[in-house]
This record gives C-alpha cells, sequence and structure tokens, in this order.
C-alpha cells in the first residue's frame, strides 16, 4: 500500500470513529428513561412516543423530584391545578392531592393525558404544546386573535417568548428521539 492510500486510510478511521463518537454522544443526550411505561402510555392515549420522551426531556430532564418556579412537579412538570383538571377529566374525578405528582407513573400517566387532551383540543403538536406550557386557555384567546391566528386554528406567533422558545425546543428535542430511536 502506498503512503497516500495509507493516509486516506488512517483518515477514513479518524472520521469514522469521530462520527461513532458524536453519534454515542447523541444517545447519552437523548435517554430513554421509562421506556415501558413511556411505550404503553403513548399507546394507551395515542401521544407519538417520541413527543413524550421530548417534553420528559425538555421539562424535567428525567428527574422526578423536579420542581419548577411556578410550582409545576415531577418528570413532566404538571401543576396541581392542572394535575386535578386531567384528573377530573379522564377519571371523572379526583382522587390524588399534589404530592403524588412525585410518583413517576403517575406524573407520567396524566402528563401524557394531558398532552393527548390537547392534541386533541388544537389538533397540532405546536398549539398542543403551547397549551401544555400556557394552558389552554391562553391558547384559545391567542386562536381568537386574528393577528396572531389568522385561521384561528394556528397560531402564526406566541406572543410569549418563553412559550415560543419552550415549543421550539420540544419539536426540535423531539426531531432528535425519532431520528435516534426510530419511534
Amino acid at each position: 500500500m502506498n503512503k497516500a492510500a495509507r493516509l486516506f486510510l488512517i483518515l477514513f478511521l479518524i472520521v469514522g470513529l469521530l462520527a461513532g463518537a458524536v453519534y454515542a454522544a447523541l444517545f447519552l443526550l437523548y435517554p430513554r428513561e421509562y421506556e415501558s411505561e413511556i411505550a404503553a402510555l403513548s399507546a394507551e392515549f395515542e401521544v407519538d412516543e417520541s413527543l413524550v420522551y421530548a417534553v420528559v426531556d425538555c421539562e424535567s430532564g428525567f428527574r422526578p423530584d423536579a420542581v419548577s418556579d411556578a410550582g409545576a412537579v415531577g418528570l413532566m412538570q404538571l401543576t396541581p391545578d392542572a394535575f386535578s383538571w386531567v384528573q377530573k377529566k379522564i377519571d371523572g374525578e379526583v382522587t390524588m392531592d399534589a404530592d403524588a405528582l412525585y410518583d413517576p407513573q403517575t406524573n407520567l400517566r396524566y402528563g401524557v393525558a394531558l398532552l393527548s387532551l390537547h392534541l386533541r383540543e388544537f389538533g397540532t403538536v405546536e398549539e398542543a404544546l403551547a397549551a401544555y406550557h400556557a394552558g389552554r386557555g391562553k391558547v384559545n384567546e391567542w386562536l381568537a386573535d386574528p393577528d396572531l391566528s389568522p385561521d384561528g386554528k394556528t397560531l402564526d406567533s406566541i406572543p410569549y417568548g418563553d412559550t415560543s422558545n419552550y415549543v421550539d425546543k420540544v419539536v426540535k428535542t423531539q426531531k432528535y428521539y425519532r431520528f435516534l430511536y426510530h419511534i
């Protein structure tokens, strides 16, 4: 083998190793914890698994003890009010208090249910995520404003910067979960 061929082979191997390292690092950056629970709940509530993983990743980084400044709790960062509301919607009554949100299975169940309800109400991932972050009342207000939503169904812009950034971040993160795990 001549010198040029050896150099090409060495460069090819180095590039391959670097690409493999980057790909492996992405799996560390986008974990799939609570895999069986998320698969079952995604199927039960008809929500794309990659979306659930993206919400959990962005909301809590998979930490069941996470608490936000706004008082949202657990893996999917549900507020006590949202938790009560979704319990009434899917169970017909409130049977658990806010402390139950620290239980990963409970938090995932009601978080995925809330996401499902928003997807059904608003019809698109972006509007459902905006409702998940800012509340469905706000999203309905925004949809009624022709400056924000000419068609009354989708938002051309989200007036809350933090909600707009949240929607963008979750959508981007969902793309990584789809790419890495083919879900």
